[in-house]
C-alpha cells in the first residue's frame, strides 16, 4: 500500500469520524473543488438544518501539493457567523521521506496575524519488508523545546492478520 493511499484513507477516516463525533443528530453537505490532476485543491463542509432544507457554512479545508502530487499542507477555516467571512484556525503540514511521513500542527494566531511554531506533531513510519506500520504522537515541551512521545502504536502484519500494539 503507498503512502498516498495511507494517508488518504487516514484522512477520510478522520473527517468521517470527525463528522460522526460531532453531533449523533447533525448532519453535513460538502463541496469539493478539484484542480487539474483531480486531486481535492478546497473541501467545504456545510452543517445541514434540521428541516433539511438549508445550509450554513462550517469549515473549510485548502490543500496543497508537492511535486509529485502528495498533499503537502492542509490548512483549516472556521466560519466566522458575525464577520461573515472565514477565519484560519489550524494548519496541518505534511512531510515525507523514504519510509515515514509527519503531519505537525500550528494554530493560528489571530493577534500576531500568523500560524504559532509547530506545537503537535505525528510520525507515520513503514516497512514493507517486514510488513511493520507504527504511528507516533508527539507534544513540543515548550520549556525544553524536545518533543515529548505521547502515543505509540505500531500495526504488524502476520499470515493476513493485523497484530495491533499500543
Amino acid at each position: 500500500m503507498s503512502i498516498t493511499n495511507i494517508f488518504t484513507a487516514t484522512i477520510l477516516s478522520t473527517m468521517l469520524l470527525t463528522s460522526s463525533l460531532a453531533s449523533g443528530k447533525q448532519k453535513f453537505a460538502y463541496n469539493v473543488e478539484t484542480g487539474k490532476n483531480k486531486e481535492v485543491t478546497s473541501q467545504t463542509v456545510y452543517k445541514v438544518d434540521r428541516s433539511g432544507k438549508y445550509l450554513y457554512h462550517h469549515l473549510k479545508y485548502n490543500f496543497n501539493f508537492d511535486e509529485q502530487n502528495r498533499p503537502s499542507e492542509k490548512e483549516v477555516l472556521k466560519w466566522d457567523e458575525e464577520k461573515q467571512t472565514w477565519e484560519k484556525a489550524f494548519r496541518l503540514t505534511y512531510q515525507y521521506n523514504l519510509l515515514e511521513y509527519s503531519i505537525k500542527l500550528a494554530f493560528w494566531d489571530s493577534k500576531a496575524n500568523a500560524y504559532k511554531d509547530t506545537s503537535e506533531k505525528a510520525v507515520y513510519s513503514f516497512n514493507n519488508i517486514q510488513n511493520y506500520a507504527s504511528y507516533e504522537s508527539y507534544k513540543l515541551n515548550e520549556q525544553t523545546q524536545e518533543w515529548n512521545l505521547v502515543v505509540n502504536h505500531a500495526i504488524i502484519e502476520s499470515d493476513g492478520k493485523l497484530l495491533v500494539n499500543k
